[in-house]
């Protein structure tokens, strides 16, 4: 059914914690989830009514970069969680169940830009 749909993949990553000698904690990224199918849609600024990427969710303003889709029924992810599709780190900001029927995850990323 949604198969055909998810023509990416995707590395979706959670923090690990880590304490050192002094008693400092230091965090790192790892892999909770590695090859996974995906659809993913970024948004374009001539599409948007807005002509922006700016889209509000309670009383936080985000951008939001683009939206992927996962079947519901083999994944959990969540806001602390960040995904990697082709070579490029998004955080989650919201995860949706799309129809209300645990039939998939509509994720709404946004791109993470890297140090300079």
């Amino acid at each position: 059914m949604l198969k055909h749909l998810l023509n990416s993949t995707c590395t979706i990553q959670e923090v690990e914690k880590t304490s050192d000698a002094y008693g400092s904690y230091y965090e790192r990224w790892t892999d909770k989830y590695t090859d996974i199918s995906c659809a993913w849609q970024p948004l374009s600024r001539v599409t948007r009514k807005s002509g922006g990427e700016e889209t509000v969710y309670g009383k936080e303003q985000t951008t939001v970069t683009g939206t992927m889709y996962l079947s519901s029924f083999d994944f959990d992810i969540s806001e602390e969680n960040r995904v990697i599709i082709k070579n490029q780190c998004y955080d989650v900001i919201y995860v949706r169940d799309e129809c209300g029927l645990a039939h998939h995850y509509a994720v709404d990323l946004e791109a993470i830009k890297p140090d300079i």
